[in-house]
């Protein structure tokens, strides 16, 4: 199902999507133990970099540098 645009504020970061679907996160929240909000998919991050520093913990999105 899909909605109005979406934009996600990930530090410092904006970005907005507009294909996008939506779906009921109940059973998998109930499933894992914690309320989970969604999930980024593909359209979103084909277009970022991602960077994760499991020893710290941290995730790094930034957005690539066109050629």
């Amino acid at each position: 199902m899909r909605s109005t645009p979406v934009s996600f504020h990930i530090g410092p970061q904006s970005f907005l999507s507009f294909d996008y679907a939506t779906f009921d996160t109940g059973r998998i929240s109930a499933q894992y133990g914690t309320a989970i909000a969604g999930a980024i998919g593909y359209s979103l991050l084909r277009d970022l970099n991602l960077v994760v520093d499991y020893r710290r913990g941290l995730v790094k999105l930034s957005k690539q540098q066109s050629p």
